[in-house]
C-alpha cells in the first residue's frame, strides 16, 4: 500500500496500490536480504531510500560493518540428533522464537502506511520480540494494541527534562513494555551527508515523532536540514553511568544499554544496574570509523 504525500514537492513516498501490487508480485523472487534492500532501491524514492541505507560521513563503518561479516567464520559440529531442533530464547522473562528481534529503528511510517503497527503485527505473528523506537511514527499505545500478546521492548533517550523523560517510559510500563533499551551513542546524531546532499528536510507533513505528542512543544523536526537534527534540542548530553541507575530506579524496568562497543563499558553499564547490553554501532550511522558490531561483540 501507499502513502502518497508531500515532501519538499507533491509525489509519492511509497508505491500506489497499483505499484505495490505489482511488487507484491515479485516477493517470491527475493531470496536474501540483499535482495530485499535492492527492491526497496527500485521501490522507493532516492532521498528516503538514502536515508535509510546510508551512514555517516564517510561511511567507513557501514562498509565495515558487512566486511567484518566475511571475516568471520562457522566451526560446524556434526553427527547430532536434529530431529527436536529449537531456536527459540528467553530474553528478560519474554520468549522469543529466534535469537532475532526486530531492531528499534525510527520513522517506519515512511515506507508503509501503517508502520511501526504493521510491524508489530507480524513480530506477534512470528513469536518475537519487538523493539519500538522512540521516535517512531506511531504511538506506544497504538503499537501496543495492534498485538496486545506480544512481547516488546521500548527504546528511549535521556532528556534534559527528566520529567518528560519519566512521563515517556511510564506510558510505555502502563501499555506493556517489559523492558527499556537505553541508547547512550546519540547525544549527538551523525553528519549524514545524504541527507544534506538529497534535501532530506522534514518528515511529510502528515507524519511526526508520534510518542512525544505535546511534548512537541518547543522545537520543530522540519526546520534544519535534516529532519533528526533538531531533536538533538531534547537530549541531555551530560550523562554518566549515574542516569543508567537512575532510569532503573525511576521506571521500574530492566534496563537494557544500546550502543556498546568495548568492554569497559559493558562493565559499567552492568555496574551501574542495566540488565543488559547491546553491542551496536548504530549501523555506522554514529560516529564513523568505529570498528564492526560484530568484531566489537
Amino acid at each position: 500500500a501507499a502513502a502518497a504525500t508531500a515532501m519538499g514537492d507533491t509525489r509519492a513516498l511509497a508505491l500506489g496500490q497499483q505499484g505495490a501490487e505489482d511488487e507484491a508480485s515479485h516477493l517470491d523472487g527475493i531470496l536474501s536480504l540483499d535482495d530485499f534492500q535492492d527492491a526497496a532501491r527500485r521501490v522507493l524514492p532516492t532521498d528516503v531510500y538514502e536515508y535509510l541505507a546510508s551512514g555517516t560521513d564517510d561511511e567507513q563503518t557501514l562498509q565495515e560493518n558487512r566486511a567484518a561479516f566475511k571475516r568471520v567464520f562457522l566451526r560446524p559440529r556434526f553427527q547430532r540428533d536434529t530431529r527436536h531442533i529449537n531456536l527459540g530464547v528467553e530474553l528478560l522473562g519474554l520468549k522469543s522464537a529466534l535469537p532475532v528481534l526486530p531492531g528499534c529503528a525510527g520513522v517506519h511510517c515512511l515506507v508503509h502506511p501503517e508502520g511501526e503497527v504493521a510491524t508489530a503485527r507480524v513480530a506477534a505473528r512470528h513469536g518475537v520480540v519487538m523493539a519500538l523506537s522512540q521516535h517512531a511514527t506511531r504511538t506506544m499505545e497504538d503499537v501496543a494494541a495492534a498485538a496486545p500478546g506480544a512481547g516488546r521492548w521500548y527504546q528511549t533517550y535521556i532528556l534534559k527534562d527528566r520529567a518528560v523523560t519519566l512521563r515517556l517510559v511510564e506510558r510505555a510500563r502502563r501499555c506493556g513494555y517489559s523492558a527499556l533499551i537505553l541508547t547512550v551513542d546519540s547525544a549527538v546524531f551523525g553528519n549524514r551527508e545524504a541527507d544534506y546532499r538529497n534535501g532530506f528536510k522534514g518528515l511529510p507533513a502528515h507524519l511526526s515523532l508520534a510518542n512525544y505528542g505535546d511534548e512537541r512543544r518547543g522545537w520543530d523536526d522540519r526546520e534544519k536540514g535534516g529532519w533528526d537534527q533538531n531533536t538533538e534540542q531534547l537530549f541531555d548530553r551530560n550523562l554518566s553511568w549515574a542516569d543508567v541507575t537512575w532510569l532503573a530506579e525511576a521506571s521500574r524496568l530492566p534496563v537494557i544499554v544500546k550502543g556498546i562497543l568495548c568492554a569497559e563499558d559493558a562493565i559499567d553499564a552492568l555496574g551501574a544496574g542495566a540488565a543488559g547490553v547491546i553491542v551496536s554501532n548504530h549501523g555506522g550511522r554514529q560516529l564513523d570509523g568505529c570498528l564492526s558490531s560484530i568484531e566489537a561483540l
